[in-house]
């Protein structure tokens, strides 16, 4: 619905009209229009994608930004993400939202780069939030802004090491 008909569209009677469910049912299951909007953006995009411990950190990297290339080219989540950045110039609470989501999807790229600084495989100065944009930032353009390829060969690769090095 939000794909649809945009952000400004978005009401509890919307919501209740679309999927036959009473606004009191609704609001039964979800205190707030946000609240139920990152239930359903959670379940889209599914639980945050977990390291495989290969004991090289870069082939973890590896792993997650593959699934999260898999993720991008075969979920539908991909198509509410310009409707959820709409509504987040607009309202406090989807920017709030959004924060919360993009730090979600965030978490365990953080977590293999903490862990790699903290064994001394990364420098003890090295910008892990400066890493994970330097991955998970050019796989976003590409899907959203130029329409080229996230998963051309070589690519991811090239990402993690230029990100690493």
């Amino acid at each position: 619905m939000l794909i649809k008909k945009g952000f400004r569209a978005l009401t509890v009677d919307a919501v209740s009209a679309h999927s036959g469910a009473s606004r009191s049912t609704i609001y039964r299951h979800w205190p707030s229009l946000n609240h139920l909007m990152f239930d359903a953006f959670a379940e889209i995009t599914g639980a945050p994608f977990e390291s495989p411990e290969t004991g090289d950190f870069r082939e973890d990297l590896y792993s997650i930004a593959q699934q999260f290339i898999d993720t991008v080219n075969t979920g539908s989540w991909l198509g509410l993400l310009p409707p959820f950045i709409e509504a987040a110039q607009h309202d406090e609470h989807f920017a709030e939202l959004l924060a919360e989501l993009v730090k979600r999807g965030r978490t365990t790229t953080r977590e293999i780069l903490l862990k790699a600084r903290r064994e001394g495989q990364l420098e003890s100065k090295a910008k892990i939030d400066w890493m994970v944009d330097a991955i998970n930032g050019p796989i976003m353009y590409r899907a959203l802004l130029s329409g080229e390829p996230t998963d051309e060969k070589g690519y991811l690769k090239y990402l993690i090491k230029i990100a690493t090095s």
